[in-house]
């Protein structure tokens, strides 16, 4: 019985700065494939390590291990936006229009932060409404304006791999957290056996080759090597090997079948070793290097429990030779392994895809961070970091943000944007960029007047203005070219550490366009809102439907709160986005029973809410009679008003369901039923508290009317 072979190869994608290495699986499946869980054969064998050589087009067929897949995380929220509260957010693939977000990079969606403490985390305050979209603007009415550049890097052709899409082009996903089991959809470059956080937590400190309990199994009625389900990255693995291991391991086919986490355990140093990344002295890249340069996460690395030091840095001269770029970033995005290795002292990540370093925090022996050239748009989890000096233990510059393109109307082209009322201009969404103390620092348009070399490909091809220290309005729009798309570009400066970078969106311009801005803020227990996470502006053709759970940016958002320990609270609302405007029932903020829209010619905001331990609970009550159609007919005043009691208290709460009983002289009291939509309810009469089941819950307290005796008198 033949198995399946694969290798991995390593395939370039132009990026807005040159060339982005991605690492890809190209996969040839054989006949003789047995029924049941299966997996694509590890490669065991010299000939089938990580290949140098570049493989062009698009990502070949790949058989992927079956087996128990977890339910996709999609279904469970989808469910929830109708009414049930869920606790896990679907992901989606990039539709191409995901784009205005305040932070990341590249290749990375924001890793899981440890802290669930809501004042430990980074939110903000929700900003005063600022509208978004197409608005008639007074340029002069704006500060820190620039001029935009007839300057197009941004690749209309190329599949890059924007800040928080994670996806490869066939859709699998490198966030491997997402899901906590099998699921084809999250797997990492290399055999694609990942079978969840939990499942490579319980594998032995000394297990080691093929684990004969996996539900997995190949072809050939073997099963997955152990360290593919611990350290699931073969470029990781590779560059461990090399880094470390080269002597107790003649091959990296020897390493991956002996290598065990208490090996691990051992190290205290894993460095990228400049020589290593050049093949001879003409600084050619080796195999090493695109391991470095390939890797997306270091899951796995959590098991070297004595690290003391991690440094990696691509070789700048073998980057020119490989990429015709020394400044070339690399894949990896995620760092949560690092979070509890609490021994660190030194750290050095540059030139990667890092956009989240919130496993960085809580690291007493930490004394230095170099992690310029990532996409780090947050530095307040090294606020914890007691032995660390924001101002001479860290290296944060250049920074870049690159988001994923928005379509915007001709209409705000130069030369076509003049009205009677002003100029058309372009408002997006606020940026939200964290100092060290979480505050936000403010952004302007960037036009590299300076002629810097380095931001050289990042210049705004529009002008642009501040309306306040995180919002932007663009006007006098260039038009790409038929390759390359046009530059809304953002810079941010932190006047107290060396933290700074810039924000690319792309952008093309099309008419009869519109858009939907989505924000995700926490609703907390007295109805206030803090943002969560930076808005994401999806664009379109006005008439189309949008599913935002189809993009890739809101979905990783929304895993996101998840992961930190927030529950979705089943309400997405558009308009002012405010609890209390719905809860209010005024008409400015009305609940989407949806997560698919159509655009219409009016921009839309859509603000999906989270909530942590507890909700702001309002229950309305009602009194009157059933019918036996089921018609309620409500018990008035004498004024001839309904009567009615309310609740206005958090979810936790414990309400007496017979705390809202009346006596009406002519009714007797039956029961009650509670409804969340006003069209189902469900009965509650046996219940000795209200039993919560929505933020906006209604009560309806259900009499007869009572008999009353006759009395005749006889004549």
């Amino acid at each position: 019985m033949k198995n399946f072979e694969q290798r991995t190869h390593y395939k370039m994608y132009k990026s807005h700065k040159g060339w982005l290495v991605a690492g890809i699986t190209v996969t040839t499946m054989a006949v003789g494939i047995i029924a049941g869980p299966q997996g694509t054969q590890t490669a065991q064998a010299d000939d089938n390590l990580p290949k140098t050589e570049n493989v062009s087009g698009a990502n070949g067929s790949s058989s992927k291990p079956e087996g128990s897949e977890q339910q996709d995380p999609a279904n469970s929220i989808q469910n929830s936006a109708g009414g049930t509260n869920g606790n896990t957010a679907g992901a989606g693939g990039d539709t191409g229009s995901a784009g205005n977000a305040g932070g990341a990079g590249k290749t990375g969606a924001t890793p899981v932060t440890e802290s669930t403490d809501v004042t430990n985390d980074a939110t903000t305050s929700a900003p005063t409404n600022v509208k978004t979209g197409i608005t008639v603007q007074n340029p002069d009415d704006l500060t820190d304006k620039v001029t935009g550049q007839a300057v197009f890097n941004v690749s209309k052709t190329h599949r890059l791999q924007y800040t928080y899409d994670h996806s490869d082009a066939n859709g699998v996903s490198t966030d491997l957290r997402v899901v906590n089991g099998y699921s084809t959809k999250y797997q990492a470059q290399g055999s694609k056996v990942w079978l969840g956080e939990t499942y490579a937590n319980n594998i032995a400190q000394d297990a080691k080759g093929m684990d004969v309990n996996s539900p997995l199994q190949y072809s050939d009625g073997t099963h997955p090597l152990y360290i593919d389900e611990w350290m699931p990255d073969s470029g990781l693995q590779y560059f461990i090997w090399q880094s470390n291991f080269t002597k107790q391991y003649a091959t990296i086919a020897d390493f991956r079948d002996n290598f065990t986490k208490a090996e691990l355990a051992t190290v205290t140093s894993i460095y990228s070793d400049e020589n290593k990344q050049a093949v001879n002295s003409n600084n050619q890249p080796s195999t090493y290097y695109y391991a470095l340069m390939s890797m997306t996460t270091l899951e796995g690395l959590q098991n070297a429990t004595n690290l003391q030091s991690l440094y990696l840095n691509p070789n700048l001269v073998v980057s020119v030779n490989a990429y015709n770029d020394g400044f070339q970033s690399g894949n990896l995005w995620d760092i949560r392994a690092l979070s509890n290795l609490n021994k660190l002292q030194r750290i050095t990540v540059r030139l990667f895809s890092v956009n989240d370093i919130s496993a960085l925090s809580n690291k007493d022996q930490l004394t230095t961070v170099d992690m310029a050239y990532n996409q780090i748009t947050d530095i307040s989890p090294l606020a914890t970091d007691k032995s660390l000096d924001i101002k001479t233990g860290t290296q944060l510059a250049e920074q870049h943000v690159l988001l994923a393109p928005i379509t915007v109307s001709t209409a705000l082209g130069k030369g076509q944007n003049d009205t009677a009322d002003g100029t058309l201009s372009y408002t997006t969404p606020s940026f939200i960029i964290k100092d060290l103390s979480a505050a936000n620092l403010p952004v302007k348009g960037f036009d590299n007047a300076n002629n810097a070399k380095y931001p050289s490909l990042f210049p705004s091809s529009a002008d642009a203005g501040s309306i306040n220290d995180n919002t932007l309005s663009w006007y006098n729009l260039l038009t790409g070219t038929d390759t390359d798309y046009g530059s809304l570009s953002t810079i941010w400066s932190d006047p107290n550490s060396s933290f700074a970078g810039y924000i690319i969106q792309p952008y093309d311009m099309a008419e009869d366009v519109s858009d939907l801005n989505v924000n995700i803020q926490l609703l907390q227990a007295d109805g206030q809102q803090l943002n969560l996470a930076p808005a994401t502006l999806i664009s379109g053709d006005v008439g189309s439907d949008v599913n935002v759970q189809a993009n890739a940016t809101v979905m990783t958002f929304l895993n996101q709160q998840i992961a930190k320990g927030y529950t979705f609270s089943g309400l997405i609302l558009d308009g002012t986005g405010l609890y209390s405007d719905w809860s209010a029932g005024n008409g400015k903020a009305t609940r989407q029973t949806s997560w698919t829209t159509t655009l219409t010619d009016a921009p839309k905001t859509w603000t999906v809410l989270f909530y942590k331990d507890v909700l702001p609970w309002n229950v309305s009550v009602d009194y009157g009679t059933k019918d036996a159609a089921g018609n309620f007919t409500p018990i008035t005043n004498e004024d001839g008003t309904p009567v009615t009691d309310k609740y206005n208290g958090t979810s936790d709460a414990q309400v007496a369901l017979n705390s809202y009983r009346k006596d009406f002289p002519d009714y007797v009291y039956t029961g009650a039923e509670t409804s969340v939509d006003g069209k189902t309810w469900t009965d509650i009469s046996q219940s000795t508290d209200i039993p919560f089941a929505g933020a906006k819950q209604a009560i309806r307290m259900v009499y007869v009317n009572a008999k009353r005796a006759t009395v005749s008198h006889d004549g």
